[in-house]
């Protein structure tokens, strides 16, 4: 199966990659992992084989241990010997490989793969061969029920491959999509401790997918560190977090002495803002009266001007509108601006220039319609006069029909005579017959002739009349069907369809220009309002500006003063504060000094700097926790495709001696 084959290829592609382990120390043995796992379409756990690798210098026992349903050699002929979940094998080979067919079927992750087509949750057999709107959806998150650190330590590379002539559109967020051959390569990078949801979104026709391919290995990042660097940064950062709390003493200090200095100067402004207050008394009542109700002059003509600026903003969504949906540019409307730009939309509005781009649009739009059903239209206009067309082609064998009219008359004649039809026929047949026969034609008026021809149209069979009437169309030349094109377009134009959507644009231009001279007025009207409000109170203003000048000096010596006392409070409450703040300084500067170590801080970038390189990780055995030499763990996952009509492959058979290399193919057929 095609599927098959594409496993067979990765599967091969990562032992591969595993047959060159470094070398194991002089005495000890080195053990790897390839884990390979198999789906199905819905991100099942089908199987789970562990391929288990070992070198060794000088062959030798090898001991390991794994819960398993079957082992298999795939080195050697020699006989492995498995009891409980102890696997035990002598062997001379320094390479040796066995593989287990694992009894439980999890994994450090769960997988689970769903398909929608149109909208519509699909099985991924209904899927195959299918056409439509295509949503692939699969999410991978830790799967609590399985030992081990891996999703922690394991990064994981998620492929899909799409054909490019099966699917196309495709969008995938947060990937990365290359071409591979003639697929597309969708490719997604997992972080270790984190799960992913992916969406890929195509449209297909007859949809077939490769196996989905799910690559885990451990992350181990290769960075370079600068400790001289680090070290002269952190001296640096310890010597200004010392500098820090010492100017926080300081001024902590500082502003301790300025407290005491603004208190008593508030006190002093205190009792000479009571005397003048007492002073001033009188005299301020009469000057606040008017003060009191100036006070209000800004807020109504802000809210004046604001609500004419509300009403331009109506004006301009309305008027917007309008020219939107004829296609116009939208404008923008102010109380500054409002008169010209009104001004100009009403001197854009043309009304005869409607009528006359309506007409034109209408003309055009018919002439397009007409020139693409012309066979059509020529067609009906021939129908329509097919009575007149068959008259003509009757009128072409008129002479014919009329003698053979007037034959018909002449031997009715002689049967009323008492001759028979046999001896009227052979009596027309002889010179004396011929005579008479003509002069019976001679005789015809016209409107026997007409009722002849009338009589041979009636005798037309439907085929005669479709020949004739498929002739006569035929025969058109271009000018005439031109000119059968234009009457039709003519007599379009003054249509009641056509005439009404004239009308309407004309209408609707008609309406536009009405509705800008009504807003141009509504506006008119309510900026003279709020040039009138201006006015008013700027009289009252004037009333009170002069009320004032009476208590100026005294006004103007209170309000300093209350203005002095004021700041002197804000003055002292503010250097009460900053006197609080300074000693919060201080402490925090101190406690910041004592946790800025060079030790400290060390601590913690090595511990930041170990996660990212991978350093402290110990691998660690995926079938047992008994197996202690593990060099490496790697998983490689695959994921049934959408293939339409598979069947399972026959079975191989099994040579009775292989080597190790047709072992290791026999593994992936």
């Amino acid at each position: 199966m095609k599927r098959n084959r594409i496993f067979v290829f990765l599967l091969s592609a990562s032992v591969m990659a595993a047959m060159f382990p470094l070398s194991a120390s002089a005495r000890g043995m080195q053990k790897e992992e390839v884990i390979y796992a198999d789906l199905a379409c819905d991100g099942s756990v089908r199987e789970i084989n562990a391929v288990n690798s070992f070198h060794l210098e000088n062959g030798g026992t090898i001991t390991d241990y794994g819960d398993y349903e079957s082992i298999r050699n795939m080195t050697t002929t020699d006989e492995i010997e498995y009891k409980g979940d102890r696997v035990t094998v002598d062997t001379d080979s320094t390479d040796f490989y066995y593989e287990g067919r694992m009894r439980e079927k999890i994994l450090p992750w769960n997988i689970s793969i769903g398909y929608a087509l149109d909208g519509r949750s699909i099985t991924a057999s209904e899927l195959a061969g299918k056409s439509g709107e295509l949503e692939i959806r699969m999410n991978i998150s830790e799967n609590p029920l399985c030992d081990g650190s891996f999703s922690d330590a394991f990064g994981l590379q998620v492929t899909f491959l799409l054909d490019s002539e099966k699917a196309s559109d495709i969008h995938a967020d947060g990937t990365t999509i290359a071409n591979s051959g003639k697929n597309r390569q969708i490719t997604y990078m997992i972080l270790p401790g984190s799960g992913k949801d992916i969406s890929i979104e195509c449209s297909v026709s007859d949809f077939e997918m490769d196996r989905i391919s799910v690559n885990g290995v451990r992350m181990n990042f290769d960075i370079s560190i600068d400790e001289e660097e680090i070290e002269r940064k952190l001296d640096e950062v310890t010597c200004a977090a010392a500098g820090l709390s010492n100017g926080a003493q300081k001024l902590s200090g500082g502003m301790s002495e300025l407290e005491l200095s603004a208190d008593e100067l508030y006190s002093v402004s205190k009792l000479l803002n009571d005397g003048m207050g007492r002073l001033s008394s009188g005299m301020g009542s009469l000057h606040q009266g008017l003060k009191q109700l100036t006070s209000q002059n800004d807020v109504l003509t802000s809210a004046a001007w604001k609500a004419f600026d509300s009403l331009c903003f109506a004006s301009e969504i309305k008027i917007n509108q309008f020219l939107r949906e004829k296609g116009m540019d939208s404008v923008t409307i102010t109380p500054d601006t409002y008169e010209k730009v009104l001004d100009g939309l009403l001197a854009k509005i043309d009304r005869e220039g409607a009528y006359r781009k309506a007409k034109e649009a209408a003309y055009e739009s018919v002439s397009i319609n007409a020139e693409k059903n012309a066979d059509r239209i020529c067609g009906e206009y021939i129908r329509s006069q097919s009575d007149s067309i068959y008259l003509e082609y009757v009128k072409g064998m008129e002479n014919d029909l009329y003698m053979h009219a007037a034959e018909l008359a002449a031997e009715e004649s002689l049967m009323e005579q008492g001759l028979s039809r046999e001896q009227a026929e052979k009596y027309l047949q002889t010179d004396d017959g011929r005579a008479l026969t003509e002069r019976i034609l001679s005789q015809m008026n016209s409107e026997q002739k007409a009722s002849v021809l009338s009589s041979a149209v009636s005798s037309l069979t439907e085929i005669q009349k479709k020949e004739i009437l498929d002739a006569a169309l035929s025969s058109l030349t271009k000018a005439q069907r031109d000119e059968i094109v234009q009457g039709y377009i003519e007599k379009m134009m003054v249509s009641e369809e056509i005439t009404a959507k004239i009308n309407e644009a004309v209408r609707e231009v008609d309406e536009a220009a009405a509705a800008v001279s009504e807003a141009r007025g509504s506006l008119d009207g309510y900026r003279a309002f709020c040039l009138g409000l201006e006015q008013y109170t700027g009289a009252v203003a004037k009333a009170e500006a002069s009320a004032g000048e009476l208590n100026s000096g005294l006004s103007e010596l209170l309000a300093g003063s209350d203005s002095f006392k004021k700041s002197m409070k804000k003055l002292a409450e503010g250097s009460g504060e900053l006197s609080e703040g300074a000693s919060e300084l201080a402490d925090g500067a101190g406690k910041l000094r004592e946790s800025a170590s060079k030790e400290g801080i060390s601590e913690e970038l090595n511990a930041i700097v170990s996660d990212m390189t991978g350093k402290g990780y110990a691998a660690e055995s995926f079938t047992s926790d008994k197996n202690t030499s593990v060099k490496s763990v790697q998983f490689v996952i695959q994921a049934d495709g959408i293939n339409e009509g598979e069947t399972e492959p026959d079975p191989v058979p099994q040579e009775e001696k292989k080597t190790f290399f047709e072992k290791l193919a026999g593994l992936f057929r």
